[in-house]
């Protein structure tokens, strides 16, 4: 965990992800998290879902990031879902507390 000169706190996860399965993140940071940063490093792009295996999804481009405000998320209903669009991808999830 990296610790800013103003007090907060920052978790990057590195993940592999399949285009067949979805992984959970942030389920073990629901409490106290103000934002989830999420990017696309590989050629693939990824799915984002509110819940496993959803048919509804927001498409995160190749080489693009995804900021999720979770400031106001005060009952700690953390689900975000991430799946390779094809083959596999690799992400970075960022999440920044505090501060």
């Amino acid at each position: 965990m990296i610790i800013t000169g103003s007090g907060r706190q920052i978790d990057i996860v590195n993940l592999v992800l399949s285009s067949t399965s979805d992984t959970q993140v942030a389920s073990h940071y629901a409490q106290g998290v103000n934002a989830i940063l999420i990017r696309e490093r590989t050629t693939n792009g990824i799915q984002v879902r509110q819940s496993a295996s959803d048919p509804d999804y927001f498409t995160v481009p190749s080489g693009s990031s995804l900021n999720v405000d979770m400031m106001g998320n005060e009952d700690g209903s953390t689900n975000i879902y991430l799946r390779a669009a094809t083959g596999t991808s690799t992400v970075e999830v960022m999440f920044v507390f505090g501060g």
